[in-house]
Order: C-alpha cells, then sequence, then structure tokens
C-alpha cells in the first residue's frame, strides 16, 4: 500500500500486531526501519515526520515495522509513503518592478520565471491593483498560463502611483502547487499645462508670456521644455517671454519631466500672427462735374 501526498506528511501509524489472537500484544517487540535505516523508536503507534525537499523529484519513502515475540518469533510488514514534490514559485520583472507610466501603448514589462516544477508543469497569471483594491487592473498580459508572458501596464495620470500585484501560482502534474506576488509600481506622469498671455496679433508680430502651470502630485518637476514652432528656438525656464516677429500660424508646445524621470503629454496650443494690412486708394485727378467718381482700392495685406 502506498500513501500520497504533497511535500509533508504526519504519519500516525496505526499497529494492528498481535500474538495467537487478535488484540493480544504481549511481550511483542517493535523495531522500526525508514527506507533501510533503524529509528531509534520501540512503541507501537509512533508518529513519523517526512518531508520532500525537492522541487520537482517524487519521494517514495519506505515504513518497515519488524515484531518479535518474547519467543523469537518474528514478523514484518511495510509501508509506502510517496511524497510528490511541491514547486518552487519565483519569478522577476526585467528592469525592475517600479517605472514610470508610458502613453500610448503603455508600459510593456517582461517576467523571467524562474520557477522549479516536476513536468509537465503549469503556470497562472493574475494581476490585483492594490490602489484601488480591485481585481479591474486594466492591465493586459499576452498570456496568463505561459512560461514568461509580457504584461502591459496603462497610463497613469492620477494624482497617486498605481501598485500591481503580480501572481504567478505553479502547478504540478500530481496537483501540488504554490504561489508567489510581487508588486509593481507605476508612478503618475506629470500632468502638463501652461498659460500664454496672447494668441492672436494683427501688426505683423507677437510678444507672449508663457507660464507653466504643470503639476507632479507624487514627485517634483525638473525639467522644462519649450518648442515654439518657428524654426527651432526653445526654452527650459517655468516662466517665458518670447515674441514672434513674422506672421504665420505657429502652434507652441511644453512637456515636462519630474524627478523620477516621468514624462509627461504634449501640449500644444495655437498662435496666429497676421501682417499689418496697407490701407491706400487713388481717384482721377480730373473729373467733369455731374459725374461719378471711380475709387480705386489698392489696400494689400
Amino acid at each position: 500500500d502506498t500513501i500520497n501526498a504533497c511535500q509533508q506528511l504526519s504519519v500516525n501509524v496505526s499497529n494492528t500486531s498481535y500474538l495467537n489472537t487478535v488484540g493480544n500484544t504481549v511481550g511483542l517487540l517493535y523495531r522500526w526501519y525508514i527506507n533501510g535505516v533503524l529509528q531509534p523508536i520501540v512503541i507501537a503507534q509512533p508518529t513519523f515526520n517526512f518531508i520532500n525537499i525537492s522541487p520537482t523529484r517524487d519521494s517514495l519513502i519506505q515504513v518497515k515495522m519488524i515484531v518479535t515475540s518474547s519467543a523469537g518469533c518474528i514478523d514484518s510488514s511495510k509501508k509506502w509513503v510517496r511524497l510528490y514534490p511541491r514547486p518552487y514559485a519565483s519569478f522577476s520583472i526585467n528592469g525592475g518592478n517600479t517605472n514610470c507610466a508610458l502613453p500610448s501603448n503603455g508600459l510593456v514589462k517582461f517576467v523571467n520565471n524562474l520557477s522549479l516544477v516536476k513536468q509537465p508543469g503549469r503556470y497562472q497569471w493574475s494581476v490585483y491593483n492594490r490602489t484601488s483594491a480591485s481585481p479591474n487592473h486594466g492591465v493586459q498580459i499576452s498570456s496568463t498560463t505561459s512560461i514568461n508572458p509580457s504584461f502591459v501596464f496603462p497610463d497613469n495620470l492620477s494624482p497617486s502611483d498605481t501598485t500591481y500585484d503580480i501572481r504567478l501560482l505553479v502547478i504540478s502534474p500530481d496537483g501540488c502547487s504554490k504561489d508567489t506576488t510581487i508588486s509593481m509600481v507605476v508612478y503618475a506622469r506629470p500632468i502638463v499645462n501652461f498659460r500664454m498671455t496672447d494668441s492672436v496679433s494683427c501688426s505683423g508680430s507677437l510678444s507672449v508670456s508663457f507660464l507653466d502651470l504643470s503639476l507632479s502630485p507624487t514627485s517634483t518637476i525638473t525639467n522644462r521644455y519649450w518648442y515654439f514652432d518657428d524654426g527651432g528656438a526653445f526654452s527650459t525656464l517655468p516662466a517665458v517671454n518670447y515674441v514672434y516677429d513674422h506672421y504665420g500660424l505657429y502652434f507652441p508646445s511644453l512637456y515636462v519631466k519630474n524627478a523620477r524621470a516621468c514624462v509627461s503629454d504634449t501640449m500644444r496650443k495655437r498662435v496666429i500672427v497676421f501682417g499689418s494690412p496697407t490701407a491706400d486708394f487713388s481717384t482721377p485727378n480730373k473729373i467733369c462735374v455731374g459725374t461719378s467718381v471711380p475709387i480705386i482700392n489698392s489696400s494689400q495685406d
């Protein structure tokens, strides 16, 4: 007979040995062997604690009892205990488990599965949004059952960092399982915003004052990048005055970076500079009384 268990088992022996008639144990002596090794136990009903320390191989253990009567007569019995291996669950997140959120396609992270399991093993991946205390996490998992899936974390423009718990459950073909969890923190990105004093001019030039109003709730803004869309001019100041001295349509922009190196979106606004018009018209030098006067408009933009 074989008793099966995962990894470890406490065995309470029920000894039904007897001499001549059932229940008669007078004068009986017991010796116990574990895989052929004599144990320092002589009681009739001992308890044995077994453990399999391998995460990939079965451990087969023989329990043998030799019973001797006072007359020197001997009999023996043996049983087997099979301990299935409990998997070792472990993985790492490539590039670390703290990162800035990213726009568009989001933050993509790959895992390195370090688990050990008797084959064919199975893997189950799941994600929990600890910040919102919700299983509705918005994370895209390439495959919840592959060895090394990829995870795409959504953008984070909220007032706080978001912590996700990535859980791996490893299951052996015998049904033994082990799980582990790693927390992934996605930093909130700065929220870009700026103000400008004027956006339209009809004088052929325009002086504009720009002021950064961006926010970074979980860090501090350390870098600013202004672009004025007129051929390469830029600034890194929190406030800047800029003169557009040619007519045209411009889209000045700003993006910022915080102390964690998280980058905001880019905000653009519109500036229109019209050229100054030139007013002019002409009439004939001489005209007869009672006739209409032709006026020729020669104004220009």
